[in-house]
């Protein structure tokens, strides 16, 4: 089992460097063709504009996110080299309310965030964690992380926003974790290398390293969990910038037209950009005179919850259907958020 888990780690990591490798290559013929055909000014106009666009939003999905994968990383080699099988089961246990709280404050304790609570509950998974528990883990992170509310907090004029984003982050988990503890065949809803093995403690992936220091260890557990995402990390990055530059102008914010077709157009944009939940703030921060409340609200609450990069690296681990539950009940809790704040007068 360990070598068919491994092959199958192999496979997948060397589909998404020639991937990556694929996407290189078109850019770089790309650039070599609008070079040779860049007499129309109006057209390589545009295409300049495109084109900032993609480096813009590569350079932010990339570099915002890079650090959190960091971070998950090494939180999820700790887990591996220090925390026993036992251990994790005993906190993270059952399918109840209980669980999920559990899940919840993990996610506001460990400074994962963005991408990297994905490896971290993958790592919770695999030494028997319950569904419920890692998928509210996972799915609050983004949200609730100390280094997202202590962004929201330090950012000038952000708090209310901030603390709408993180209450909202709290409800989502709570209900994506009941839902997902009604399932009683974990294997339904998650894939299978992201469950554990059968007997005995998880596999290390450091094997013959008996004589290794935990500190050793934990480093080279390290190393190998980022190396494994990084490569789907790029492949985010690549399409979040060809999106980006593919949007219409019209419909970056600040959109113009009614208050639906902005919320919309911010909503659209939040997913597109895949920034991090630090980068959402400051990015509604510096456009504060541009936008309206009401789409400084949608960008916030369905960017940390939906996006390009998030929908990849959860893919990895959730099934087609508890993916489509998760995007579905995302969109549907922001949307609920945002009229229930409006119904109040709104929020300043």
């Amino acid at each position: 089992m360990p070598s068919a888990s491994k092959s199958g780690t192999s496979s997948r990591i060397n589909t998404q460097l020639l991937l990556v490798i694929a996407g290189v290559a078109l850019a770089g013929l790309l650039s070599r063709l609008l070079e040779s055909s860049g007499g129309n000014a109006a057209w390589m106009t545009a295409f300049l504009d495109s084109a900032h666009r993609f480096a813009v939003g590569f350079e932010r999905i990339f570099l915002e996110t890079t650090p959190f994968l960091l971070l998950g990383a090494f939180t999820s080699a700790v887990i591996a080299n220090v925390f026993s099988d036992a251990e994790i089961q005993a906190l993270f246990q059952g399918r109840t309310l209980r669980s999920v709280i559990i899940g919840i404050l993990a996610g506001f304790t460990l400074p994962v965030g963005d991408g990297g609570s994905v490896l971290v509950a993958r790592q919770l998974l695999r030494k028997g964690a319950s569904l419920p528990a890692a998928a509210a883990l996972m799915v609050a992170g983004p949200g609730v992380t100390l280094v997202a509310v202590g962004a929201g907090l330090g950012a000038n004029g952000m708090i209310g926003l901030a603390g709408l984003r993180f209450a909202t982050a709290v409800i989502f988990a709570l209900v994506f974790g009941l839902i997902l503890a009604q399932e009683s065949e974990p294997e339904r809803i998650i894939k299978i290398g992201n469950l554990p093995a059968a007997g005995g403690d998880s596999v290390s992936v450091l094997e013959g390293g008996r004589h290794v220091s935990k500190a050793k260890a934990i480093t080279l557990t390290a190393s190998i969990e980022f190396l494994e995402w990084m490569p789907l990390l790029v492949i985010a990055a690549l399409l979040g910038g060809l999106l980006q530059a593919l949007i219409p102008g019209g419909w970056i914010p600040p959109v113009q037209g009614s208050a639906a077709w902005q919320n919309a157009g911010s909503g659209l944009w939040a997913i597109l950009t895949a920034q991090s939940a630090v980068g959402d703030l400051y990015t509604v921060q510096n456009n504060l005179a541009n936008w309206s409340t009401s789409a400084q609200r949608t960008y916030l609450l369905v960017g940390m919850a939906v996006d390009v990069k998030l929908i990849l690296f959860y893919g990895r681990i959730f099934r087609r259907k508890a993916l489509l539950y998760w995007i579905m009940l995302s969109l549907s809790l922001s949307l609920l958020a945002g009229l229930a704040i409006e119904s109040f007068g709104g929020l300043h």
